[in-house]
């Protein structure tokens, strides 16, 4: 049993090691923004250098704030999963979606260095 859970561990090692050395678990910027009481969070997922998802979570003063909420991004965000739970509104969907969206349709403006200046333009701190 001893030997099983030494291999087990190392195995473990190797994977987490590899996964840091690949970058498998991507590339993450998270921005965040507080107005009128809300807390907004923007965090998107980089693959390969390009923006690959992009989630949005915010934080509304109240359940009723955030029912509010809801109702107002599942119709804006068509093309997006859109979910409440308590006071948090939380949007999921693909960067080149939310691009569109945005009138960009261009993979090379979906960089990290882009969304950085984005983040910034738009009032957001960036947390990493």
């Amino acid at each position: 049993m001893k030997n099983f859970l030494m291999k087990s561990c190392f195995v473990a090692i190797i994977f987490a090691v590899l996964f840091a050395l690949t970058g498998c678990g991507g590339d993450k910027l998270v921005g965040t923004q507080e107005m009128d009481g809300m807390t907004s969070t923007i965090e998107v997922t980089f693959k390969k250098d390009v923006a690959d998802k992009i989630k949005m979570t915010f934080e509304c003063k109240s359940t009723d704030d955030a029912k509010d909420a809801y109702e107002s991004m599942k119709d804006e965000y068509k093309n997006a999963k859109v979910k409440r739970s308590g006071k948090k509104v939380i949007i999921e969907m693909k960067a080149d979606e939310f691009m569109k969206e945005a009138g960009i349709t261009e993979k090379s403006e979906m960089t990290k260095e882009n969304f950085e200046k984005l983040f910034k333009l738009i009032g957001y701190e960036i947390k990493n």
